[in-house]
């Protein structure tokens, strides 16, 4: 599990009928958590957020700080997004990725080995079809 850090700001545009009712422009920021006055004015012409999140995020060290995951760091990032007065009227839809991982970590680890307060259910066949 690993991902390549996103160099710059990627923008797409989105040719055909079924997006042109909603949206021609997709601004990708990858994991860019740097100084967010930089590229957070590219949020003030948009209509909707879409942030993804990782759900196997919990066992992967953070990048800025030794004691926090990625799920932390995504997390004090979509609070970010979610409290910011510019922000305030756009829709932030969140989607969880990497279910169908979830069995194979959970083989490994534990949600407790992270978060010691945790008491909700996790097992080895969180993410397969019923």
């Amino acid at each position: 599990m690993c991902s390549q850090k996103t160099q710059k700001n990627i923008f797409l545009r989105f040719l055909g009928s079924f997006f042109h009712a909603f949206a021609n422009r997709l601004i990708h920021l990858g994991q860019q958590n740097g100084d967010r006055r930089k590229w957070i004015h590219l949020f003030e012409t948009v209509n909707a957020i879409f942030f993804f999140a990782s759900l196997t995020d919990f066992i992967e060290s953070g990048s800025t700080a030794q004691f926090k995951s990625k799920m932390d760091e995504s997390l004090d990032f979509f609070l970010f997004l979610l409290n910011s007065v510019c922000l305030s009227k756009k829709d932030i839809i969140i989607f969880f990725t990497k279910m169908d991982l979830l069995p194979e970590v959970f083989e490994k680890t534990s949600v407790q080995s992270v978060y010691e307060n945790y008491e909700g259910i996790y097992t080895a066949n969180v993410g397969k079809p019923l």
